[in-house]
């Protein structure tokens, strides 16, 4: 409720702007600039709003910090499927999507897609392979195939409404796996094919930190944590028993 409240109040503010300043001027707001991660996250969704100061298209990029894939294909050799090449993909964001008021291909150039990075190929601009590509000469193909059908990069048309030429507004959904990191989000204006403004956006993905102790020791002590939860476990099953047998004996 306060995050409506707060995109309300924002809206009216944004009606009452003054654009005269420059032809081409865009303001992007969220709803909330964190995403805390806790033991039972199981996605968030984040209102992406704002105002242009003329009639156009509106693009948003979301873009998570880079992290590493790694990717094998498989041959078979008679009944037997064997590795024919194995990789590791780094420098690539851990999700990408793209959400626009109509198709992207459809309201800007192609030199403008690639300028600006307006597609889901460029999560590949800036990677770095590890391991030999023989035999994977389509790693570029599998690498976004296997991004997508993960729903980790996804292009959303439509997604974006924009509000009398003025306003414009998306529900931004995020999965329950998120990279934790600075994400970046990154509005356009496009206009006639060409992206006319740009504004840049921070969205903070972070665990709490009891979340983030728990996690930490676990990883590093998986034996310590395992045997920990068990006897805590075993601990409880005797208190519960000794409550039960004393709640019994004062029944008798």
């Amino acid at each position: 409720m306060k995050h409506f409240t707060l995109a309300i109040a924002f809206m009216v503010f944004l009606l009452q702007a003054d654009f005269s300043a420059a032809e081409d001027n865009l303001i992007t707001q969220l709803d909330s600039d964190h995403v805390d991660i806790t033991a039972h996250f199981t996605g968030e969704q984040i209102l992406v709003f704002g105002a242009i100061a003329n009639k156009g298209d509106v693009i948003i990029k979301v873009t998570s910090p880079a992290q590493s894939v790694a990717m094998s294909q498989k041959v078979q050799s008679g009944p037997i499927w064997l590795d024919s090449g194995n990789i590791t993909v780094k420098n690539t964001p851990g999700i990408m999507y793209l959400l626009s008021s109509h198709p992207i291909v459809q309201i800007v150039a192609p030199q403008e897609l690639k300028k600006y990075g307006l597609s889901l190929e460029s999560g590949l601009e800036g990677s770095v392979l590890e391991g030999s590509t023989h035999g994977m000469e389509d790693w570029r193909t599998a690498f976004l195939r296997l991004k997508q059908s993960k729903k980790y990069y996804k292009e959303f048309d439509n997604a974006v409404t924009v509000v009398g030429d003025r306003l414009f507004f998306s529900k931004l959904t995020l999965p329950a796996k998120l990279p934790l990191g600075e994400y970046a989000l990154d509005t356009y204006l496009v206009r006639g094919g060409k992206v006319t403004a740009h504004q840049y956006s921070k969205l903070e993905v972070r665990q709490v930190q009891s979340e983030l102790w728990v996690s930490n020791f676990a990883h590093q002590n998986p034996w310590v944590y395992g045997a920990s939860f068990t006897l805590l476990a075993i601990a409880i099953g005797l208190a519960l028993g000794i409550m039960l047998r004393r709640n019994s004996n004062t029944d008798d």
